[in-house]
């Protein structure tokens, strides 16, 4: 194990923890990891929390960088590096869509306390047991109760509408981001929501939603899953009606606060807190990444996916004692980003291949003078070598025959491709080739196509026609 040459000094007080499941006044809380000790205060009067604030607000996830801040904006803990500030990602961050041809909606209703309840004079004091182990032995006291105990509670009820929006193409979507407004959409009023559902529509957008409650038991809901915007509406108005706000934050004091004699350092060295909040970052990017693409091709990553996940989040503690098992977990991380990564490249294209769908309509080309290529049409270059483009080259070349035409219909030889892009060429440009047309439906975005060639009477001719692809089996992103 590495030796750890620097110690953290570890905050009086900090508030705004998330609340843990067994939590209560008076409990201790081991500063690594967050995790509930035993009960080390003496029972103390609670002073009333104060008044309800209600806050209605929208969030527009379009990109990483929104992504990254919005879970950055979750996970922050006011002045605190310790350990109870690392925790694993909301259930709902996992539902998050953004891309070139998506963006997600997070509409949140939020009643909280505007104050904490505690004891009024910030009197607390060790019970007889407590109080006795510490006198014996600090570690002990350590080990037993933790390096902090909950001095007070905040509670609040929330109710999340997540609604994940997806278009056919980029330019669909920003006519819809331009007429829905989407910064402050509002869609959690009724006519607003009206409104919203018309903007779906006439850009068509297809929409996702997903409902998260707390502070009710939102099993109760007259309304549930599939989701519409007027059911979310009557879901909200039903949550109004019955939500009671449940302990959510917690603040706590450091046992220094009660005994000066007991020491805020811990053994940890302070960067290993800094590269877990990393991790668990990461951690929170990389679940939401693994669980936006098909499981066709994340599932063969599954198990190493699984493990990662379950690792960090057992070994939080660990990993703060022991730097070897972090930089693991760290390898661990970087590992699965290198394998997410061709699927995302991959997707990528394949809405960029959306895109560039426009190509000749079906309709005779004659081979003038100085023309030799029509096209290309869609994408017929992709240097990223995960894309796995490729292209197809197919002649034909015939000498005249009297008083008769050469005719030659290309096709596709494989119904294994994801046609991207083509183009046809006429190798003489003296005029004298003939023509060409387009036979049968649209080419891009097929395995098919049929490409007709012939020459002029009595004439040879020399036509190639270009076919860029994927494997389509690699793009089956719909």
């Amino acid at each position: 194990m590495e030796t750890i040459l620097y110690k953290t000094e570890l905050q009086s007080v900090i508030a705004g923890i998330e609340w843990n499941e067994g939590a209560d006044f008076g409990v201790g809380v081991n500063a690594i990891d967050g995790s509930i000790m035993a009960k080390s205060i003496l029972p103390f009067g609670v002073t009333k929390p104060g008044s309800i604030d209600t806050r209605e607000s929208y969030t527009s996830i379009e990109s990483e960088e929104d992504f990254e801040q919005m879970i950055d904006t979750k996970n922050n803990v006011e002045g605190t590096i310790a350990g109870v500030n690392i925790k694993a990602g909301a259930e709902y961050t996992k539902k998050v869509k953004f891309s070139k041809h998506s963006l997600t909606i997070i509409a949140e209703y939020k009643m909280r306390q505007n104050a904490y309840a505690q004891e009024k004079d910030n009197n607390y004091a060790l019970n007889d047991r407590a109080a006795a182990l510490l006198n014996e032995s600090p570690d002990k006291f350590r080990k037993t109760y933790g390096d902090y105990f909950v001095a007070g509670i905040k509670s609040e009820s929330s109710f999340i509408a997540m609604y994940a929006c997806t278009s056919n193409t980029k330019s669909e979507l920003n006519r819809f981001k331009a007429s829905a407004g989407v910064s402050n959409p509002g869609m959690l009023k009724a006519d607003s929501a009206n409104e919203f559902e018309t903007s779906l529509k006439s850009n068509n957008i297809r929409m996702e939603i997903h409902v998260f409650m707390n502070g009710v038991d939102a099993e109760r809901c007259p309304c549930s899953a599939p989701w519409t915007a007027e059911k979310v509406i009557k879901a909200l108005q039903w949550f109004k009606e019955h939500q009671s706000p449940r302990p959510t934050f917690m603040k706590l004091q450091h046992y220094n606060t009660i005994d000066p004699s007991f020491s805020r350092e811990s053994d940890i060295e302070p960067a290993i807190f800094i590269r877990l909040k990393k991790l668990f970052r990461k951690q929170q990017i990389l679940d939401r990444e693994f669980n936006s693409f098909p499981i066709l091709y994340t599932n063969p990553y599954s198990s190493f996916f699984q493990d990662f996940i379950n690792g960090t989040n057992a070994n939080k503690a660990n990993m703060v004692q022991d730097p070897a098992l972090l930089r693991h977990y760290e390898q661990m991380a970087d590992e699965m980003a290198d394998k997410l990564k061709p699927i995302q490249d991959r997707y990528d294209f394949f809405l960029e291949h959306k895109d560039n769908m426009s190509e000749i309509d079906n309709k005779h080309q004659s081979a003038e003078k100085g023309k030799g290529v029509w096209g290309p049409w869609g994408i017929t270059a992709a240097s990223n070598p995960n894309v796995g483009m490729r292209v197809h080259r197919d002649q034909f070349r015939k000498d005249s025959a009297f008083a008769k035409k050469q005719k030659h219909e290309f096709t596709s030889p494989s119904g294994e491709w994801l046609i991207t892009g083509w183009k046809v060429i006429s190798n003489w440009t003296d005029g004298s080739n003939g023509g060409w047309e387009k036979k049968g439906g649209q080419v891009i975005g097929s395995s098919d196509y049929r490409i007709f060639v012939e020459s002029q009477t009595t004439r040879g001719c020399h036509w190639t026609v270009e076919i860029y692809y994927v494997n389509k089996n690699d793009y089956k992103f719909e």
